[in-house]
């Protein structure tokens, strides 16, 4: 099982006193190489659209980039610094947490390829979607990765560029703001989440897709597919007056489709409470509500069935 995730644009500023790179046997030092020979051809008038900066940062940048293999080094996942290492608090973890992630975890890089939290690393600063960098990796990537049995994959899709997925194995995490049926990306916000997850994977040593279903922060739950928050339904529900661990019983006159049985598990489950099960009056069985509700583990009774056409 492994868990992929990115890098981020701020790396601490700390001087490295740790080993230098080029006596650390680096797994993928061959690569790293050719990139770097890549980069020393690059003349200094193309330099800011690499680095997306100032030409006096992009020149600092590129001669760090060039000088890497003389570089010393530091922990990657003390090297990162960005909202998603914030939120994962590599530092207040236990031990054992460490061990599964550093077992586990593999963060992309597009210098790098992809590196264990332990592996040690210089400063740099180089994008995977510049100088066709995904393509570069992507055979060496995804052959270390195809035998892999479960993959959480939490990487942005320029990363997920950098190797090709075998669907029968990869799980692609997403966290997604829904406002009335509109569904947009949680974006900038979504690097906390993301963090807080993979801290809750590390202490609760996740291995499969049951393991995942059990995370919830700030009104995100996974629902089969990716993990959601409903802002229509925080907002319907602002004072929660259903509490943490409560145990409710739903129970209509009615049930149809089932739509609004769902958004009513949804209000109980969003305020940290717990469904006891359905109780409807009638059964319009031929509209498949019951059976909605069924898939997703509910008890359901219902009085009388009747149809719906």
């Amino acid at each position: 099982m492994k868990i992929l995730i990115p890098p981020s644009e701020g790396k601490t500023k700390l001087k490295s006193t740790g080993p230098i790179f080029s006596e650390t046997n680096f797994r993928f030092e061959r690569e790293v190489g050719q990139i770097v020979r890549l980069l020393e051809l690059i003349d200094n008038e193309d330099l800011k659209s690499i680095y997306g900066t100032s030409q006096e940062k992009s020149e600092l940048f590129h001669r760090q980039n060039e000088d890497i293999f003389k570089s010393r080094c530091a922990p990657a996942i003390e090297r990162y610094t960005g909202v998603v290492y914030e939120h994962l608090k590599w530092e207040t973890l236990k031990d054992s947490a460490k061990d599964y992630m550093e077992k586990n975890v593999l963060i992309f890089s597009g210098l790098f390829g992809m590196t264990t939290p332990l592996t040690m690393i210089p400063n740099y600063k180089l994008k995977m979607n510049v100088l066709s960098l995904q393509y570069h990796w992507n055979h060496t990537l995804t052959k270390i990765l195809d035998s892999e049995e479960v993959i959480f994959d939490l990487l942005p899709q320029v990363y997920r560029k950098a190797y090709t997925p075998n669907k029968k194995n990869v799980i692609q995490i997403e966290f997604i703001v829904e406002n009335k049926g509109k569904k947009t990306s949680a974006g900038h916000y979504g690097k906390a989440v993301k963090g807080k997850f993979i801290r809750f994977l590390a202490q609760n040593n996740v291995y499969d897709v049951k393991g995942i279903t059990d995370f919830e922060y700030d009104g995100y739950s996974w629902n089969g597919e990716f993990f959601v928050k409903d802002l229509w339904l925080i907002n319907m529900n602002p004072q929660n007056p259903i509490e943490k661990k409560d145990s409710v019983l739903i129970i209509d006159d009615l049930i149809a489709t089932g739509g609004t049985a769902e958004a009513a598990s949804k209000l109980v489950e969003i305020s940290k409470g717990k469904v006891a099960g359905f109780i409807f009056v009638i059964n319009l069985f031929d509209l498949d509500g019951c059976n909605k509700l069924k898939k997703k583990n509910y008890k359901i009774s219902s009085l009388i069935e009747f149809p719906g056409h």
